[in-house]
């Protein structure tokens, strides 16, 4: 960040910003250390770290090594300034988890929300359960609340356009909602986006400018970073992989969803193939699993069958991984970012999953990026809604 030239109050905010980061940054550090890495003035920096120490936002740590006169006195940023609340409602069960501004996990809970559930119904569970979480662990300065959702969110005014799995939400106000209820910020963001913020942040995108999430699940769905920062679009929707076409047979009516990308190479779609072949006389040994009956056979099946050696799971699990290769080539060779990361539930396929993917790409693309399994796995949805509370909370907490 550069130094802001301008009237005081701007100054003092840029310099106190500085310093924060720096801090952050790099741990431990003394007065003398932040004017020499941030060419400022000794008394500037001084002044700027004894109003920060007012407001709670640094803290004096003991002293540190000196080479010869006083020691120092070191600085640490009070991560337990506030705390911070992610909701994630990707998965087959919502997690909400409460963090420090380090950001590190304090508490979790995990809950089922009924398919049939109304909007109101899902809206009031949402507030039962952080209320339920607040109040367990004694929270009393929430900073930010970020909701992750699948579906077209509009992230600037705080809506859902449109959730596949949540219709219901569309037609209810979840921010003013929970603005009335925790008297907090309320940042509403697409599962998949707050995803890719998480690696970028804290997972395997670090040191990354352009990268995309590719998560494999229910659904497909693709969160962006470009020189970055996230891309969502000019309507909300950049990402939405699942509705790549595949084929020319996407203009036939009678099968046109399974010429999708979503439809013909997602996790339902491999477990409807292997439920669909054995029905077909196909032999497989995940009908021990579930006594025989193939209608019983879900995601957790193919994965033990596939660990066992199933070679009918075998076979549908890398046809789909073959498919998806296709569909990250062509992502690849459109936006030509240095890595693509597959997350969400696809790990559990194992190294041959991957490693197809990867064939692929780089038989398609003109330059292959790397390709990887998410760091963050099944938390890299949280740790976006930390990222993102992070970033607004730093912004802001100054002013």
């Amino acid at each position: 960040m550069k130094k802001v030239l301008g009237n005081q109050r701007l100054v003092r905010i840029t310099n106190q910003k500085l310093i924060i980061d720096a801090i952050r940054e790099n741990g431990l550090i003394s007065r003398a250390e932040l004017s020499k890495l941030l060419k400022l003035s000794l008394p500037s920096v001084s002044s700027n770290i004894d109003r920060l120490i007012k407001q709670g936002l640094l803290v004096e740590v003991g002293e540190g090594d000196s080479s010869g006169g006083r020691k120092p006195i070191m600085l640490e940023f009070n991560n337990n300034y506030g705390n911070i609340i992610g909701i994630d409602m990707a998965g087959m069960e919502v997690k909400v988890a409460v963090s420090n501004l380090k950001p590190e996990i304090l508490a979790k809970m995990t809950f089922a929300i009924s398919e049939n559930s109304n909007g109101e119904e899902i809206l009031q569970i949402l507030i039962e359960k952080v209320s339920e979480i607040i109040s367990k662990y004694k929270l009393h300065k929430i900073m930010a609340i970020v909701i992750a959702i699948p579906g077209i969110i509009n992230s600037k005014d705080g809506y859902v356009e449109y959730s596949y799995r949540f219709r219901e939400l569309a037609r209810v106000d979840i921010k003013k909602a929970f603005e009335e209820q925790f008297k907090t910020t309320i940042l509403l963001r697409n599962d998949i986006n707050t995803a890719v913020l998480g690696e970028l942040c804290y997972g395997c995108g670090k040191g990354y400018l352009n990268l995309v999430y590719v998560g494999v699940d229910v659904g497909i769905g693709a969160g962006i970073v470009l020189n970055g920062k996230l891309y969502e679009g000019a309507h909300y929707c950049a990402g939405e992989i699942g509705y790549l076409a595949l084929s020319q047979d996407v203009f036939e009516t009678k099968h046109r969803k399974r010429r999708y990308l979503g439809p013909i190479a997602s996790i339902k779609s491999i477990v409807e193939n292997v439920k669909s072949s054995i029905k077909n006389g196909a032999e497989s040994s995940i009908l021990s699993f579930v006594n025989g009956d193939a209608e019983k056979i879900s995601f957790i099946h193919v994965v033990k069958a596939l660990q066992e050696g199933d070679k009918l799971c075998y076979e549908h699990v890398i046809n789909s991984a073959r498919i998806l290769g296709i569909a990250v080539s062509n992502i690849a060779n459109i936006l030509d970012v240095d890595l693509i990361i597959i997350g969400n539930e696809a790990e559990n396929f194992g190294p041959d999953y991957i490693n197809t993917v990867r064939s692929v790409v780089n038989k398609m693309t003109v330059t292959s990026p790397q390709i990887a399994y998410s760091l963050l796995k099944n938390e890299a949805v949280i740790y976006g809604t930390f990222a993102i509370a992070l970033e607004y909370i730093l912004n802001n907490i100054i002013k």
